[in-house]
């Protein structure tokens, strides 16, 4: 007996139609999978870079002659994340919030700060859960000036938190006593993105064994 061949028989309930179709349905979906997904996996694991205000404290330091509070301000990637390349850091704005006198701004901004590792403006590579140090700058003290005669003091001490700059052999940038919004722009190869900080500077005279935040408060803005 020859075997009896069955036209419309399927698989899965489906039919040479319905097969088609969905041949091209995957081939569709593998090609916009193929076109699209890999600029979609970049922007996801693109460099997460941020300025890590929260440890300024704990990388900074007094000098040895306690002339001057040194900041080191750590740029960290996040975990997971390409290395970012070609980082630089700008300071881009400051906003006066609350100050003792009124401070004369400067107006050439924006300028790039400096890299502890080498003084440049541009850090070669930060990789993903790693981070390096940034030359924020440093605070200085003036001590009040005291006259015994009149048992008078002309003024308090005074403490400036100066920026350490790609220009700061040529123009000072410093802030004294007061609250200011300050915000930075930070940049790789691929990324751009700003962050905005408070800062506050204090009125205590630089002297051993006191914290960073006696001098200086900088936290999120």
């Amino acid at each position: 007996m020859s075997p009896i061949l069955c036209s419309d028989s399927t698989f899965l309930h489906l039919d040479a139609t319905a097969w088609t179709a969905l041949a091209v349905i995957v081939a569709l979906a593998l090609g916009l999978y193929g076109a699209f997904w890999p600029p979609v996996a970049a922007w996801f694991r693109r460099p997460r870079l941020r300025l890590d205000v929260e440890r300024l404290a704990k990388h900074s330091e007094l000098s040895n002659d306690c002339s001057q509070f040194i900041l080191r301000l750590p740029v960290s990637n996040r975990k997971g994340q390409r290395a970012g390349t070609e980082i630089e850091v700008f300071l881009e704005s400051v906003q006066e919030q609350d100050g003792a006198r009124r401070v004369q701004l400067p107006t050439y901004l924006p300028v790039r700060l400096l890299w502890c590792h080498g003084h440049s403006a541009v850090c070669d590579r930060i990789p993903g859960a790693a981070y390096r140090l940034l030359d924020l700058g440093y605070v200085i003290s003036e001590p009040g000036k005291y006259d015994p005669t009149t048992d008078t003091a002309d003024q308090t001490d005074v403490n400036e938190l100066v920026f350490q700059t790609e220009i700061s052999n040529k123009f000072k940038v410093g802030l004294p006593l007061g609250s200011y919004k300050v915000e930075f722009l930070i940049t790789s190869a691929s990324t751009a993105h700003r962050q905005s900080v408070s800062v506050s500077v204090r009125s205590e005279y630089l002297r051993k064994k006191l914290p960073l935040s006696d001098y200086i408060d900088v936290r999120p803005a």
